[in-house]
């Protein structure tokens, strides 16, 4: 058996003992799992998301009681995933952030769950753990896993309580200058560095995804199949679209003068 699949098992045995008994995880209890199987710089790529794995099921719909006191989960979200670089992220971190993502805020009342995908935001400015979202866009080697961060993002624009309709235009407004402030801040590490290597590359081309990706959701006119024309309470068409394109040429004007 290999190491991942001997941690993956001892994991699972922990687990049976916390469903069959008294027991439960307190902080420094997973400090140390932390520190075991995520952390250490010697772990091999497949025993992290044997971790990640495990801590999702712990936080899933039905799971048992795992932790000694209700505010471990966002602990774990707040203060021990953001150590974790999203460079190497694959499905069992993306899974993982997701799962905690939805179980903290949930338990906040920020979002109320629909479903296992869906969910609708109740107070957008208190949401925990957002900012990893951003992290996966810009860092992630993965296009999947940026592209299911990107489409998180969105979902918290689209599907919000009908309380925070008034603040549609603010909240989406936020959203495109995060986009454009990371374009600005990898553009001006390129001019600096005086060469655009793949990474900023990366960090670029996510920001004009995201954009893509907002415009696409939130800015489109009615298809040919005749559905209704969607509320357009964020930014007007034609300033998003432009923006967009701004950004499109500004970026490819600079990847062509520095690979020149």
């Amino acid at each position: 058996m290999s190491l991942a699949g001997e941690i993956a098992a001892r994991l699972d045995f922990l687990d049976y003992i916390l469903a069959h008994s008294s027991l439960a995880l307190t902080q420094a209890h997973i400090d140390a799992l932390w520190k075991c199987i995520v952390s250490s710089a010697t772990l091999e790529r497949d025993v992290r998301e044997a971790a990640f794995d495990w801590f999702t099921k712990t936080v899933a719909p039905k799971a048992h009681a795992v932790y000694a006191d209700a505010a471990l989960p966002e602990y774990v979200l707040t203060n021990l995933l953001p150590t974790v670089s999203p460079r190497d992220a694959g499905a069992s971190l993306l899974h993982f952030y997701t799962a905690f993502f939805r179980y903290v805020n949930s338990a906040r009342g920020y979002i109320e769950l629909r479903s296992l995908t869906e969910f609708v935001v109740n107070d957008h400015a208190s949401l925990v753990g957002v900012e990893y979202a951003w992290r996966l866009v810009r860092e992630a080697a993965r296009q999947p896993v940026a592209n299911a961060a990107i489409a998180l993002l969105c979902a918290m624009q689209r599907a919000v309580a009908p309380t925070l309709a008034p603040s549609l235009p603010q909240l989406r407004a936020a959203f495109v200058a995060h986009c454009t402030a990371d374009l600005a801040a990898a553009a001006k590490l390129a001019r600096e560095r005086n060469s655009v290597g793949r990474l900023l590359q990366r960090r670029l081309l996510r920001g004009v995804a995201a954009l893509r990706r907002f415009v696409r959701e939130f800015e489109t006119a009615p298809s040919r199949r005749g559905r209704r024309e969607r509320e357009r309470t964020s930014l007007p068409t034609t300033a998003a679209g432009a923006l967009l394109r701004s950004e499109e040429r500004r970026v490819g004007k600079e990847c062509r003068s520095r690979w020149s």
